[in-house]
């Protein structure tokens, strides 16, 4: 399996109540298996997600990825594991706005120690269709040119596994459909496992598996 947790579980407090966030879940990814994670706002879609992309630390619990068990490493060696191995789309898209395009796709290679870093952050700009606009800020870029340049930065890598969180949420109708077809085309090209966070069930159908989550647990 390529992602494999079990009983995983995340727990707020607010006052004295606890919050199961996530709630004793086992879940199993294959190998460029896509899955949409589904459920109402607050069911803890994007939490489950945050914990798979090793963004946050569980309460108890396992989550192993690549056959590595992640839960309890360090900082340093959770960000080298994340820079070869993870990608990830963020609803807001997460550049940064003093960087160009192509600076911003340079990141993760340059985390990761890549040869032919502007090499290979010109060839992911261009798989995504900007191949002309290198050199422009994320403020020159309209929304899905922006969502583009996330995209282009979070499989310049060809990382096995790529995870999104709402990917098109803050885009219109026509650009966000784009987008995901886009995500789609390039997961299957790469053989990524694609894990998707979305409420669209019609987007939620295109992969291969759904799993609703409400209340931290899995229906």
């Amino acid at each position: 399996m390529t992602i494999q947790t079990n009983n995983l579980t995340k727990v707020f407090t607010q006052g004295s109540k606890k919050i199961y966030a996530v709630n004793n879940i086992n879940l199993s990814i294959s190998k460029g298996e896509s899955i949409a994670i589904t459920g109402k706002s607050g069911s803890g879609k994007t939490t489950l997600l945050s914990l798979l992309a090793g963004l946050d630390s569980c309460t108890s619990g396992e989550i192993n990825i690549l056959h590595k068990n992640i839960t309890h490493m360090n900082e340093k060696d959770l960000a080298k594991f994340r820079a070869n191995n993870i990608g990830i789309i963020f609803q807001k898209f997460h550049l940064l706005p003093h960087l160009t395009a192509l600076e911003n796709v340079t990141l993760p290679l340059e985390i990761s120690n890549s040869s032919n870093v502007l090499n290979k952050a010109k060839e992911a700009l261009d798989l995504v269709g900007l191949s002309d606009r290198l050199g422009h800020l994320p403020r020159q870029l309209s929304g899905g040119e922006n969502q583009r340049v996330a995209i282009a930065r979070a499989i310049v890598n060809k990382p096995p596994i790529l995870f999104a969180d709402e990917p098109s949420g803050n885009l219109d109708q026509e650009t966000g459909e784009q987008v995901m077809d886009l995500i789609f085309q390039l997961t299957q090209s790469i053989n990524m496992s694609l894990v998707l966070v979305t409420h669209d069930q019609p987007l939620a159908m295109k992969c291969q598996r759904q799993v609703t989550i409400s209340n931290g647990l899995i229906d």
